[in-house]
């Protein structure tokens, strides 16, 4: 070390060392730079762009009224299939829904992660569920069964077709999955479904399901009494939380047996820090963000309720195919900030009319009209019907002209 190549060498590895240090700082500059210019995009995008116009071929009726409904932020959006209406995220009252094999409402909450200001702030609807929690969202869904569940309730989202993927990507997906599973335990269901081009006869599409007990609360309502309202502040203090007594949760959870009469309302959030679901990007579980679209191709993606009937798997073939799924609930949801392209909104249009089809003589199929106007606070009369036609025309299934559901209830408004 005292020779001059000795103090060379060293005066060269503490050179390189420093220059390493610098790059390095000078990335995480960059970086922070880059996400405070993306945080400032996406707040001047959310604000400036409305996620709906109401389409109303009525001159009276009072769009602003609707539009005030929908929050003015980035938000959640969706509808149900079957038809039974929209739905928005953060709004002040549940949205109902109905299957052949189940009735009930639904409510989504989201804190503003696209705007870090309103977040702090508080200054946004159900603050109070968010504030001090890692939560990014919660899904509250309360229902009755008409038939009996066979199977173990299954609840998570799934894709309606395959989308291909580079390895690097299967990667980067095994990677969330992983990080999912210490999050909701090891009996989750994953699927990148089947590849149409290699695989007969039914195919499954990508699936990532849990059961029961990855609910985060559970309250059980008996029949003739009245369920706790989604929309109430003190619903977090109702049934079992997983939060409140771990050990407790579980042996409710197992005890559990779903059947006709009771109410049952789940809440679930547990893996909202890692999906956010408003800039439709995984954050946290890999380190990077990562895009929903490299994993689900493109938006909608449903969100479900189901059943897979245990006489149709067995030991060789432990998929849930369609042929083999009974739903309770099925939502397609997406960002106001990545809607759907036209395409994928024709192909949902499909969706809905072949379930429209599937399950025409339901009541689901006959009182949209009544439901949706009694849950937007419509008045009565003409003045009613016609601003009934403007919240259809303004549904998330707007410049889809045609569609049989939507121009059956525009048709009855009209006839009255």
């Amino acid at each position: 070390l005292t020779s001059d190549a000795g103090i060379a060498g060293a005066v060269g590895l503490a050179s390189r060392v420093a220059l390493r240090v610098l790059l390095a700082f000078l990335l995480v500059l960059v970086a922070a730079r880059c996400r405070r210019l993306q945080a400032k995009v996406i707040k001047a995008f959310s604000f400036s762009h409305p996620p709906h116009q109401l389409l109303s071929t009525f001159d009276d009726v009072d769009e602003e009224a609707f539009e005030s409904s929908r929050p003015k932020y980035a938000h959640l959006q969706g509808c149900f299939l079957p038809p039974s209406g929209d739905l928005y995220s953060n709004s002040p009252a549940p949205f109902v829904f109905e299957t052949p094999l189940s009735r009930g409402q639904c409510l989504f909450l989201h804190r503003p992660t696209h705007d870090v200001q309103l977040d702090r702030s508080g200054n946004y609807p159900y603050a109070h569920v968010f504030t001090g929690q890692g939560k990014q969202w919660e899904c509250r869904i309360q229902l009755s069964f008409k038939v009996e569940p066979e199977g173990a309730l299954m609840f998570g989202i799934e894709l309606d077709e395959y989308v291909p993927m580079s390895r690097g990507t299967k990667y980067a997906m095994e990677a969330v999955v992983s990080a999912l599973r210490w999050v909701v335990g090891n009996e989750l269901y994953h699927s990148i479904g089947d590849d149409p081009s290699t695989t007969n006869g039914e195919l499954e599409k990508p699936a990532f399901a849990m059961p029961l007990w990855a609910f985060d609360q559970i309250v059980v309502t008996p029949e003739g009494e009245a369920p706790p309202d989604l929309a109430s502040p003190d619903l977090a203090a109702e049934g079992v939380s997983r939060a409140r007594n771990r050990a407790d949760f579980l042996a409710a959870v197992s005890d559990l047996k779903l059947r006709t009469g009771p109410t049952y309302t789940f809440c679930f959030w547990s893996i909202s820090k890692f999906l956010d679901v408003v800039r439709w990007q995984i954050n946290g579980a890999v380190p990077m963000s990562i895009g929903f679209d490299r994993f689900c191709g493109h938006p909608p993606v449903m969100a479900s309720l189901y059943t897979v009937a245990p006489d149709t798997v067995n030991a060789h073939d432990q998929r849930h195919l369609q042929s083999r799924k009974n739903y309770y609930f099925r939502l397609a949801f997406w960002s106001s900030e990545h809607r759907p392209s036209s395409a994928k909104l024709r192909k949902l249009h499909k969706l809905v009319e072949a379930d429209s089809s599937r399950n025409s003589g339901s009541s689901c199929d006959t009182s949209p009209m009544s439901r949706t106007r009694l849950r937007a606070g419509l008045p009565g009369g003409r003045r009613g019907l016609q601003s009934l036609q403007a919240l259809l025309r303004g549904s998330c299934l707007e410049g889809l002209t045609g569609h049989p559901a939507v121009e059956r209830c525009l048709g009855d408004a009209h006839r009255a």
